[in-house]
């Protein structure tokens, strides 16, 4: 599996680089909302596009044919994931929109080197195994819980997933439990007896006690 890490490239306004296409030879750079293709074969600029957020995380498919573009809405976790096809005219590449991923979303998507033209996309309540050439999940897995991030481990000829909830709300890691009374036991309460009578009738807690 490719591992693309995030390079800075200008500091007078927020430009980073997201991803190398290397079948294609070229660098998706994010600045500002704009995202734009630049070509390694030409150092030209080969594609700009906007208006769908802020670019934030790029996904290679396992051929390098597709990619999953992830855009930031606003300064919240809300985000929109398009899928592309990089072998049509970088210039026309069309943005298919695939739906919300999991607020950690940059944790919850992965390419699969067993299936080499899926996505693995973690949205909030369910796993997708996504078809990007056919355009539709092949398979859904869903859970009541809130995925929180998704980890890839793979095998020869399988590939493992290892998925981490979120913890709910209000609610501690492990149950509290009442600390251990350790002030002194009261004393005990005696009842007065006539004179004469045999050892005390004092009540207490516990155990009797004579009284004195």
């Amino acid at each position: 599996m490719k591992k693309i890490a995030g390079l800075l490239i200008g500091d007078e306004c927020d430009q980073q680089l997201l991803g190398l296409d290397e079948k294609h030879d070229r660098l998706f750079i994010k600045k500002d909302q704009e995202l734009i293709l630049f070509s390694l074969d030409t150092f030209k600029v080969v594609g700009r596009f906007n208006h769908m957020g802020y670019p934030d995380s790029v996904i290679f498919t396992e051929n390098g044919r597709y990619a999953a573009v992830v855009f930031r809405q606003g300064l919240s976790y809300r985000n929109k994931v398009y899928v592309i096809d990089l072998s049509e005219d970088p210039a026309d590449i069309k943005f298919s929109y695939q739906g919300e991923a999991a607020d950690s979303y940059r944790f919850t998507i992965h390419s699969l080197s067993n299936y080499p033209n899926h996505i693995l996309i973690g949205r909030k309540h369910s796993l997708e195994l996504f078809d990007c050439e056919k355009g539709k999940a092949s398979e859904i897995f869903s859970t009541k819980k809130e995925i929180h991030l998704v980890k890839v481990i793979e095998g020869e000829n399988e590939d493992y997933i290892a998925v981490r909830y979120r913890r709910p709300s209000g609610k501690s890691a492990r149950p509290t439990r009442r600390a251990p009374d350790t002030r002194d036991p009261p004393p005990p309460r005696c009842r007065k007896t006539p004179a004469g009578s045999p050892t005390a009738g004092c009540r207490r807690r516990t155990s009797p006690l004579p009284c004195r």
